[in-house]
């Protein structure tokens, strides 16, 4: 029977990465909230995480 191997990492703001790479920035794109256009939710509930390293440089991003 085929052995699995798990080669996945824990991905982390800071986390070494290759020289020619940029730093790994983690941070959030938008909450459920701003998705749904709340401004008065009393709630902020995370909704997309997107590392930093690999937003595209036209994105218009809530930080």
């Amino acid at each position: 029977m085929p052995e699995i191997i798990d080669l996945s990492q824990e991905i982390y703001a800071g986390m070494p990465v290759y020289k020619s790479l940029p730093p790994v920035n983690i941070g959030i794109h938008a909450t459920h909230e701003q998705w749904d256009g709340l401004t008065d939710a009393g709630t902020t509930t995370l909704g997309v995480v997107v590392p930093a390293s690999v937003k595209p440089s036209h994105c218009s991003c809530v930080a």
